[in-house]
């Protein structure tokens, strides 16, 4: 029996619509993409629909993924989940951002380059994130200095640039000295403040690995504040979330363990394969040469 020819509508109708996860990628990291220009549109269980600018939204955070129901650019939707409307699709096949050391990977959000506390100090802090934090069988406790970051296949070539630029970078002293809240629409993220020693040394080594992967800048640009340090413990809904009574005495209580000091003598590279949690691959010790991979 002859096929049948379905016309141009009909074979455009059966095509899959985009995820709002890789239209988001695709504005991210696309060089000719402007992601200030871009806006979130989500459904919220409170009010129906919200907007949030594509670079204060947080893969990670509060606004699951299936909840977005368009992105637009100034006036104009690019993406539409009941639509089916998706005006990026064809200009997908754009020139891969590069980085120095030949290392132009696109960053994803599968991988980071992280500060880690050492595993001794890790007891306190987990213990509010058991009861507090979504994430906790996801992440180990953390300090995201770059995420995205570049896949897990470019580690190796990563380790080696990486180890060269921090060659002259001395370990430091961080203290996790505060409790601060992320305000968000419906809650808030809870995280403790890390102050290095000297003062803005942990900023400032941000600064040089960003400047040593320049494509993945998200945690410098997720804010007009730029790049903020911080070990996320807790997200708080509703009132929890808010400056009320329950949520004060929650932050008061988690203040009791501090002040938490250690050394950063190492920074670490760390993925995530499948559905596993995140875990550390290779660890770069500050002013010396990389250790072996894990």
């Amino acid at each position: 029996m002859a096929r049948q020819e379905t016309s141009g509508h009909e074979g455009e109708a059966r095509q899959k619509l985009r995820t709002s996860r890789q239209v988001y990628d695709q504005i991210r990291w696309d060089p000719r993409l402007d992601p200030a220009a871009f806006v979130i549109g989500y459904e919220t269980r409170e009010s129906g629909t919200a907007e949030i600018g594509l670079p204060s939204f947080d893969p990670e955070g509060e606004i699951p993924w299936h909840r977005i129901q368009y992105i637009r650019q100034g006036t104009t939707t690019v993406w539409d989940r009941r639509q089916r409307v998706d005006l990026l699709e064809g200009k997908r096949n754009a020139p891969a951002p590069s980085a120095q050391y030949g290392l132009d990977a696109r960053p994803v959000h599968r991988s980071a380059l992280a500060l880690i506390p050492p595993r001794e100090t890790w007891a306190p802090i987990e213990a509010i994130r058991q009861a507090h934090d979504r994430h906790v069988a996801r992440w180990m406790p953390h300090i995201n200095l770059l995420y995205g970051f570049l896949p897990e296949a470019a580690f190796a070539e990563a380790t080696g640039a990486i180890a060269a630029a921090l060659r002259d970078v001395a370990p430091f002293e961080v203290t996790l000295d505060d409790v601060r809240r992320f305000q968000h629409r419906a809650g808030a993220t809870v995280w403790l403040h890390p102050r290095s020693e000297p003062p803005g040394a942990l900023e400032a080594l941000q600064a040089r690995l960003e400047a040593l992967f320049p494509q993945c800048s998200e945690q410098s640009t997720v804010s007009a504040g730029g790049f903020t340090p911080h070990l996320s413990i807790a997200q708080l809904r509703g009132e929890h979330g808010e400056h009320g009574e329950h949520g004060e005495a929650l932050v008061a209580e988690w203040r009791r363990i501090l002040p938490i000091t250690f050394q950063a003598r190492a920074i670490h590279l760390l993925s995530r394969r499948g559905d596993e949690a995140f875990a550390i691959r290779h660890a770069i010790p500050l002013g010396e040469p990389p250790l072996a991979a894990r």
